[in-house]
């Protein structure tokens, strides 16, 4: 079975009752996992790249803050 190519996606972090989410420009919303996520803080936004886990979860190596 191949894996998952990585993934980069761009909006902003949120933190839910299910955990760790990101809301991408084209308003989809990823739930995330990963020790990279504790790095940045709610309400910023971020790249992040990382691999698919599931139908809607990354599981994050890198992120990375947009300056705006």
């Amino acid at each position: 079975m191949a894996s998952d190519p990585p993934m980069r996606l761009s909006g902003k972090m949120t933190t839910t009752p299910r955990g760790r989410m990101i809301c991408d420009h084209g308003g989809m919303h990823w739930r995330l996992t990963g020790e990279a996520l504790s790095e940045c803080n709610d309400a910023e936004e971020v790249t992040i790249e990382g691999v698919r886990r599931g139908l809607s979860v990354i599981e994050v190596y890198y992120v990375g803050r947009i300056d705006g």
